[in-house]
């Protein structure tokens, strides 16, 4: 226990250290360094190891039942008997005794031999400890997914900053143009009035995609464990997709054999498994051995030297039906987690697919929503031209307009259900940094 305390202070100065350097400085990150930073000082990833220490300490406890118990006692004192209440009585035999000074000063040595039971505690402490550890890097990956969405997220709203800006720069000079083409005579003041309105709203719509920039970026660095005056800058690009084959098979087999929360069920089942064989063996005998030695006399100056040595034999007879009912609540608990084993392959085998259909949607609709972006930027620079020439109002340029931010807001969501995709499958194999492969 007091080296995990030890562990514990030593991370918890280690942290505040960064957390400290960190404070209102600029830090760049690509998406592999957020991960990264995030297995190192992420509050949810340390809780869940620390907790793995702490089964570790559990199994130290039962270890020590199996090693030999040294210790030291040391007596002395001053004692008077009365015969009389012990029911000793004989004429002319005194009524009591001493006072008789006692001294004694000796090591105790005690030793298990031989104790099934405990041996297969140690086994099923060991294993609990195995799953604490799995069970942590189940948490450390979910948080790993969190921060990608955050990461993509954070992205994605760049994305529609940069198309907003661009909207914003052409509405504002098409505004412009409605100036001089009202003053020319050619363009009615309700024209100008639409294309006023026309840059209103896309300044309003980049105000708040910067907004949740900013709150994605500190949501994100809230969760990596940096301090809220530090400015994230992220560095990664937001690529389009890149279709590629992939094997449904081959992917369950490959999450069944490393997903934490597999590892950590098998885990469990042998530490279950390990808890019955206990119980089983709580019907055989415990033998073991006892010795001290040292000095027994009146006073510290007038003692000899003594021991003893003595073996021992525990064989249980009548214990109440203790063991039954042990074995039977482990056979429950075994079956129970047969149940949760299965329970999680079929969890696992839906993960895979349920993120390989959102991938090849992802996939499919990005080309056509690109497509679509693509058209109407070009709707937006005919309905200008016919505006211009004096073949149309500016209603039609409004309406493209409106149509190209909502074609942009798709081919950005296409790309960012993609990359989501790609994260939850790489998650549901069982680590997260498979999509950098």
């Amino acid at each position: 226990m007091a080296s995990v305390n030890r562990k514990f202070v030593c991370l918890v100065l280690a942290l505040a250290a960064v957390s400290q350097a960190q404070n209102g400085e600029r830090m760049r990150l690509s998406l592999r360094q957020a991960i990264d930073l995030a297995v190192r000082q992420s509050a949810p990833v340390q809780i869940a190891r620390l907790g793995a220490l702490q089964a570790e300490s559990t199994v130290k406890s039962v270890r020590s039942g199996l090693l030999p118990q040294l210790g030291i006692a040391a007596t002395a004192g001053s004692e008077d008997l009365n015969l009389k209440a012990l029911g000793i009585t004989a004429p002319g035999l005194p009524t009591s005794t001493g006072p008789l000074q006692q001294f004694d000063l000796r090591p105790t040595l005690t030793e298990t031999i031989y104790d099934p039971g405990l041996r297969k505690a140690l086994l099923a402490s060991r294993e609990r400890v195995q799953e604490s550890r799995w069970d942590a890097v189940s948490v450390q990956e979910s948080t790993l997914l969190a921060v990608t969405g955050l990461y993509l997220e954070a992205l994605a709203h760049g994305a529609r900053i940069d198309a907003g800006a661009a909207r914003l720069g052409a509405a504002t000079a098409r505004l412009e143009k409605v100036y001089k083409l009202v003053d020319a005579g050619s363009a009615s003041r309700l024209d100008q009035v639409r294309a006023r309105i026309e840059v209103d709203n896309e300044s309003r719509a980049l105000v708040g995609f910067r907004s949740s920039l900013a709150i994605k970026k500190l949501q994100l660095g809230n969760l990596l464990g940096v301090s809220a005056d530090t400015e994230l800058e992220l560095t990664e690009s937001f690529a389009p997709p890149r279709p590629g084959a992939m094997s449904l098979s081959a992917a369950v087999s490959k999450a069944l054999e490393e997903r934490p929360e597999m590892k950590a069920a098998q885990a469990r089942l042998r530490a279950a498994i390990a808890d019955k064989q206990k119980a089983q063996y709580g019907r055989y005998p415990i033998v073991g051995v006892a010795t001290d030695f040292g000095r027994m006399g009146n006073s510290p100056w007038n003692n000899m030297f003594t021991y003893t040595v003595r073996g021992t034999l525990q064989f249980p007879i009548l214990q109440g039906g203790r063991v039954e009912a042990e074995v039977s609540s482990a056979d429950a608990v075994i079956r129970r987690t047969c149940e949760e084993i299965r329970s999680v392959r079929l969890q696992i085998e839906m993960d895979i697919h349920t993120a390989a259909i959102e991938l090849s949607a992802a996939e499919e609709v990005y080309e056509s929503a690109a497509d679509a972006a693509t058209l109407a930027q070009k709707s937006v620079e005919l309905a200008t031209d016919r505006f211009e020439n004096g073949l149309s109002t500016n209603i039609e340029v409004v309406n493209a307009q409106e149509a190209l931010a909502s074609a942009q807001s798709s081919a950005i969501q296409c790309v960012l259900d993609y990359h989501l995709a790609r994260a939850r499958l790489a998650k549901a194999q069982g680590s997260i940094r498979d999509m950098f492969n």
